[in-house]
């Protein structure tokens, strides 16, 4: 598992130093951090470690295409939620990446539940462009053969989320990195690692890479219409 994660360190480190010319920028943030983990997958790994892998591989692919890249944070142990909202305020979209787990109510289906989501709110000042982008991100990876969870819509706590396209897009106007980014910002939730299943497809380096460029592209399309 994550067995090709110092090549993709690498690889981005070499991309990274290259005298290339951009025209629009995108912030990465691999959710959650070293001191402050996330959640637990099935498998015992942190979240972050999901999220850095996958961040790492977009960041790889959104390179390859062209674009300007920059981190929320890279050596931080701790970052709030304003200051990765907030930082890079020219870049011209924000992308914060996340691996999702089930609500404690629904802790008897965890071994079924599946897919990604897509959130965004209605507190950022470019809500209409952010919402244009997530529904192009979910639609493609519904092309790639990813499937939208369902779960943020029941009518339980902390859930009953309002879903906004069927392509798997929720509105989430609380979250502190969409709401204070001063430039059109999404959260992805990959898919549910508290599924023993998902936890161990997502750390598969070949579904890794799969995802990442499809996401990678279609950010890489984001940003001809944002």
């Amino acid at each position: 598992m994550f067995k090709l994660y110092k090549e993709i360190v690498l690889t981005v480190s070499i991309f990274s130093m290259a005298n290339m010319s951009f025209a629009k920028s995108v912030v990465l943030d691999a959710g959650h951090s070293p001191k402050q983990a996330g959640t637990t997958a099935a498998n015992g790994y942190p979240e972050y470690i999901y999220n850095l892998s996958m961040t790492n591989s977009i960041e790889y692919f959104l390179k390859r295409n062209k674009i300007e890249m920059h981190r929320t944070f890279t050596k931080e142990q701790k970052i709030s939620l304003v200051d990765r909202a907030t930082r890079h305020a020219n870049a011209n979209l924000l992308i914060s990446i996340h691996h999702d787990s089930n609500p404690k109510e629904l802790d008897h289906l965890k071994n079924s539940l599946h897919g990604f989501s897509i959130f965004v709110s209605k507190k950022n000042p470019h809500f209409s462009k952010s919402l244009k982008c997530a529904d192009h991100i979910g639609k493609n990876l519904i092309a790639s053969g990813e499937t939208p969870s369902t779960f943020h819509g029941l009518k339980i706590p902390g859930e009953n989320k309002e879903l906004l396209t069927r392509n798997g897009v929720y509105k989430y106007n609380d979250l502190v990195v969409l709401k204070r980014s001063n430039k059109p910002a999404i959260l992805i939730e990959i898919g549910v690692i508290s599924n023993p299943n998902e936890a161990q497809r997502l750390s598969n380096q070949q579904v890794i890479w799969r995802i990442s460029e499809n996401i990678a592209n279609s950010i890489t399309n984001c940003l001809s219409f944002i």
